[in-house]
């Protein structure tokens, strides 16, 4: 049996260790989960366009984890992006869906190219603003939160 020598480097040292350690479990466990669009239990927003003369559409899905999706025509999977959006800009979307009141528009006029936004929950509830091209009378909140939500995903870099 070894006998082992307790000095006051050696209580050092393994204190230092024991911290590097549980900063390392804690970091590991605080990364954010890879979901599926199917399997994530958080809310999402959804969003996207079509219709004209293919009839065609695309369509993205955020998660609060900063994963984004794109589906285009009659895909029935979503293929992720290249990469995830950072946390913070993911929190304040989410965040500016509330503060613009976006849940209580109800905003329901297709036309032949449409527009459309939603935010889903776990809870399964989901609230549609769906409008034409060219509407006049779609609220400025909708239009100008679908124009920052198409700049996220011009930061996410989906391949094609």
């Amino acid at each position: 049996m070894v006998n082992f020598v307790r000095t006051p480097f050696t209580k050092l040292f393994f204190m230092k260790s024991s911290l590097f350690l549980l900063a390392l479990c804690c970091l590991i466990g605080s990364c954010s989960k890879h979901y599926s669009p199917a399997d994530h239990p958080g809310s999402s927003i959804v969003f996207g366009s079509g219709g004209g003369f293919t009839g065609g559409a695309t369509e993205y899905l955020l998660l609060e984890n900063g994963q984004f999706f794109k589906k285009q025509n009659y895909d029935t999977l979503y293929m992720e992006a290249a990469r995830r959006l950072n946390r913070d800009l993911v929190k304040q979307t989410f965040d500016n869906y509330e503060f613009l009141q976006l849940a209580q528009v109800q905003y329901d006029k297709p036309g032949n190219f449409y527009y459309y936004l939603e935010h889903r929950t776990p809870q399964q509830t989901s609230q549609q603003i769906l409008w034409a091209d060219g509407a006049k009378d779609v609220p400025p909140a909708v239009r100008t939160y679908y124009r920052n939500l198409n700049q996220l995903v011009k930061q996410a870099h989906f391949e094609e």
